[in-house]
């Protein structure tokens, strides 16, 4: 209500004012036709303050206020707090006062740079860089670096033609640094001392003994993403193991896959393995078949008690996952011949082979006339005896169905055909017959209802069901 009466009373008083230079004014000397005109000002020029110091935003406390500029678009500049500032003097003292805002910066502009060095106190402060950074910021935010906690450089904004040299001056202790992001950024880390790391993420080349040597400083590490182009120098003895209690998850692309050889993962891990790349083998051999030694990460703990086991063709690139209480692993390659996938896959599964329940083929397309098909997937399917669900999706089945007709996979009793090419009703037919009279029947049967609606009649399925206990239609 005080609000609106404000308002009203400016409105009221501007016409007053101006005027005053008739009637009554005139019986004023010099020195009180002054005051008053001062006074009338003084009143009009406060209204507009008043009023706004008791507009609904205004009225906010300072501790909800100074949340307004956290909610900014994450592409936004990050300096976005000095143009909100500038809406009136509340909101500026108020962004002032919080250090809280004031502890991002983004390697350019370095008055800006300055500034929020001394609004930030001694909170800890993030360096996040996309582009070649000022060096003047740098040198601002040096005595700083003890406070830091983040610190990202991501030059390939820039493109090829971007820097291919080490830019930026960082060596010595970083007690607070907890996530270090470097992509497409040549850094030396012989002098960096990281004790409380718990993310780190790096892109381009590496010596492979000082690579080693900074991960061992780092036993708070949860999250590691390493994407190697190369590894200078020779890789140290066999026997020399990496170890993070903490580890949660760790993503390994090209060259990095060398660091399997030197780690000893947790129980529980997550991994994600990016290829292929042409690498050399425990015996320093040339491996382009499956193009990286898959030895190198027998020794996992997820491996022995994966439970689901996955192969997907996307576009051009395949993957394959395992899934377990013991962790989940996730392998992804370029494109090869569908023949060839499903071989990969057989090496990548052996070491687990004995726990996996669940399986799952998706996108690969095989013709069951071919030998050699029917042989690499028997020996896919002849060691998993604990195998207990298939789901073929986008997947030709049959050379699948002529496979598990040969009494493997005992314990398999459910079946999954999902937007896959229909075998033809006798061979389905044929196989839950068989897989029946063997003693191993496939208890569930789930089909796309495309399968019913143009390939079987109701009779069909009365006959597919009396050798499978469900028959679905249309499996979600």
């Amino acid at each position: 209500m005080l609000y609106e009466l404000l308002k009203t009373l400016q409105q009221e008083l501007e016409p007053v004012v101006q005027s005053l230079p008739g009637g009554y004014y005139t019986l004023l000397d010099c020195d009180q036709r002054e005051d008053l005109r001062k006074a009338g000002m003084d009143v009009l020029n406060n209204l507009p303050r008043l009023t706004n110091a008791l507009a609904p935003v205004n009225r906010l406390p300072p501790e909800i206020l100074g949340t307004i500029p956290k909610y900014r678009e994450q592409d936004e500049d990050r300096m976005r707090v000095v143009t909100l500032s500038n809406v009136c003097s509340y909101w500026r003292n108020t962004f002032i006062a919080m250090p809280s805002l004031w502890t991002e910066f983004n390697g350019r502009d370095a008055e800006m740079s300055r500034i929020s060095i001394e609004r930030s106190g001694v909170l800890p402060i993030q360096l996040v860089v996309e582009g070649a950074p000022d060096p003047g910021v740098l040198e601002l935010l040096a005595p700083h670096f003890p406070r830091l906690d983040v610190v990202s450089f991501d030059l390939s904004v820039l493109g090829r033609g971007g820097p291919d040299t080490q830019v930026v001056p960082m060596h010595g202790e970083f007690p607070s640094l907890e996530r270090l992001q470097l992509k497409d950024l040549q850094l030396s880390i012989n002098d960096v001392r990281t004790p409380k790391l718990r993310v780190l993420k790096l892109t381009r080349t590496y010596d492979f003994a000082n690579l080693l040597d900074f991960l061992e400083t780092c036993p708070l590490l949860e999250n590691l993403e390493l994407r190697l182009h190369h590894l200078n120098g020779e890789p140290p003895g066999a026997r020399r193991k990496v170890v993070w209690d903490n580890l949660k998850t760790i993503v390994l692309c090209g060259h990095g896959l060398k660091i399997l050889q030197h780690t000893s993962l947790p129980p529980g891990v997550e991994a994600g393995l990016y290829g292929p790349m042409i690498l050399r083998d425990l015996t320093g051999h040339r491996n382009d078949g499956n193009l990286f030694n898959l030895q190198a990460w027998t020794h996992l703990p997820m491996f022995r008690q994966s439970e689901s086991l996955s192969l997907r063709i996307a576009s051009t690139y395949q993957l394959i996952s395992l899934k377990g209480p013991g962790g989940n692993m996730g392998l992804k390659t370029r494109f090869h011949p569908h023949l060839n996938c499903v071989g990969l896959l057989i090496q990548f599964t052996r070491p687990s082979v004995d726990t996996i329940q669940n399986l799952e083929i998706d996108g690969v397309r095989l013709s069951g006339e071919n030998a050699a098909v029917f042989e690499v997937v028997s020996d896919l399917l002849r060691p998993l005896h604990g195998l207990r669900s298939l789901k073929l999706v986008h997947t030709t089945p049959s050379p699948w169905i002529q496979v598990l007709d040969q009494n493997y996979c005992p314990r398999l009793w459910n079946l999954t055909l999902w937007e896959s090419p229909p075998p033809s009703c006798e061979d389905l037919i044929r196989f839950v017959m068989g897989r029946s009279g063997a003693g191993v029947p496939i208890s569930r049967l789930s089909l796309t209802k495309d399968i019913q609606k143009f390939f079987y009649t109701r009779e069909d399925v009365e006959r597919l069901e009396k050798y499978v206990r469900c028959v679905e239609w249309d499996p979600k």
